[in-house]
């Protein structure tokens, strides 16, 4: 994954959800972004029926409400003032606008919704004509289930509504009884709209991050602890792609677990995983931490590091800080009467800006013929050499 957290913060941040339910700040970003994502249709329904609403009482208020006609203007004129909001905040949906912009228009078209039926509901009580106090309830539950705004947000919302609209049924000259009822209904549906809102944004980060889960699971060797064989092979190549791009110096370092077989064969296959889950530690801490760097098992035991953008008089210094890792590696002893072997590794790097019709492939199989030719020569050594153009 791109961007300054790695799989391991975003694999144990996910693990301490289940006892913390907000995430690190960076992947509380990427959950809100998709859970916006996954609301832009249901969020445009929900302004778009709102529109055609205020429409529809434009056009047979007085026959549902039976406006006076001395204020039907000014109870008209709120109607066709909201319509077109929330027209506009549906078409913010098809704009693409940056998402805290859209975000922050479509928060103050909702709140202009909800103090405008406040205030007919207002209108109406004084002016001695029928607006169900029920509306601004159900307009609060639809915000809170089809919208995808955080549900903190949206109590803090619904807080601020409810309040007005206790204060407007406490002015306005009906029973008791009539009040009571009317604050009751008020509070069952801010309550309904709350824990939906709650509930709703609980079961979206529960399966996204079940979805995260598993996509960092599929893209993490699970030994080591570094990218797949497929993962590296998938980022590798968009890497290489923006390296042609931008000019850029691409340098690739394979490497091999020198007489890993052997390591096998005399302490057992689980004393050889563990050997790899140290290699595999030892080098997420090499010197490969930018964002288009990757590190990953290549296979077996063989490792591989990509380094994006690196300047050729600097790759020499890169494989000495992954040799000097290795060698101050500390295996734990197979048993309490063997000591644990010395193991060492072989590299080869090559390195290039990719140019004309130069394939990834290349500089892998020149890394390739270099490894090989650093075990023919002795293992426990490295040859760096250029990619030829030619």
């Amino acid at each position: 994954m791109s961007g300054s957290i790695g799989e391991a913060d975003v694999a144990a941040d996910l693990k301490r959800w289940a006892t913390r339910p907000r995430l690190a700040a960076p992947l509380e970003l990427q959950f809100r972004t998709h859970v916006r994502r996954e609301k832009r249709m249901s969020r445009a329904m929900y302004y778009l029926l709102t529109a055609s609403i205020f429409v529809i009482t434009r056009l047979f208020g007085s026959q549902l409400f039976h406006t006076p006609p001395s204020i039907q203007l000014y109870f008209h004129g709120v109607e066709m003032l909201l319509a077109p909001l929330c027209m506009a905040a549906a078409m913010i949906e098809l704009l693409r606008l940056p998402q805290r912009l859209a975000t922050t228009l479509q928060i103050g078209v909702m709140l202009a919704i909800w103090s405008g039926v406040v205030t007919l509901r207002l209108v109406s009580g004084l002016q001695s004509f029928y607006f169900p106090p029920s509306i601004l309830g159900v307009a609060m539950v639809g915000a809170a289930m089809l919208c995808g705004f955080s549900w903190r947000l949206i109590t803090a919302g619904i807080v601020v509504a409810s309040i007005g609209a206790m204060l407007v049924e406490l002015r306005l000259p009906n029973p008791q009884p009539v009040v009571l009822m009317n604050l009751l209904v008020d509070a069952i549906l801010a309550t309904l709209a709350v824990v939906g809102a709650f509930f709703d944004e609980r079961l979206h980060r529960r399966l996204w991050r079940q979805a995260r889960t598993s996509e960092i699971l599929a893209r993490t060797d699970a030994l080591t602890g570094l990218a797949t064989r497929g993962e590296f092979n998938r980022r590798f190549v968009q890497t290489f792609a923006q390296a042609r791009r931008e000019s850029a110096m691409l340098a690739v370092m394979l490497i091999d677990i020198d007489h890993f077989k052997s390591v096998n064969d005399t302490y057992g296959h689980l004393y050889g995983d563990e050997v790899l889950r140290t290699f595999g530690a030892a080098l997420q801490r090499a010197p490969a931490r930018r964002p288009l760097d990757i590190r990953a098992r290549y296979g077996g035991e063989e490792l591989v590091i990509a380094w994006y953008g690196v300047a050729p008089s600097a790759i020499a210094e890169l494989v000495e800080h992954v040799f000097a890792e290795v060698k101050n590696l500390t295996l734990a002893a197979p048993n309490s009467s063997t000591p644990a072997p010395r193991v060492s590794i072989s590299a080869g790097i090559s390195y290039a800006i990719p140019r004309g019709d130069m394939k990834p492939e290349a500089l892998l199989r020149k890394s390739d013929a270099l490894l090989y030719k650093a075990k023919r020569l002795g293992r426990d050594c490295y040859f760096i050499e250029p990619l030829s153009l030619e």
